[in-house]
């Protein structure tokens, strides 16, 4: 009687550090998974930087040329 209670309770120490063991895991995989997120976002931000610069680029040369088109006009009717 005394060995199966010396047995259950070493069970039951072995099943309380699994579940510890377990928790303690799972807190390391919920930091990552935020960590992740974190760095997904960054990446995204990171990829459209070029997208924006090329847009601004092409943004301003349309207007340079609208512009010379509108200053070449103004100079054939003499303004």
């Amino acid at each position: 009687m005394d060995r199966a209670g010396d047995t259950h309770k070493e069970f039951f120490d072995r099943i309380r550090a699994l579940e510890q063991d377990s928790a303690v895991q799972e807190e390391r995989y919920n930091t990552i998974i935020e960590k992740l997120d974190s760095l997904t976002a960054t990446v995204a931000e990171v990829t459209s930087k070029p997208a924006r610069r090329w847009e601004s680029i092409v943004d301003k040369s349309v207007w340079a040329v609208l512009a010379a088109v509108i200053a070449f006009l103004l100079a054939r009717i003499g303004l």
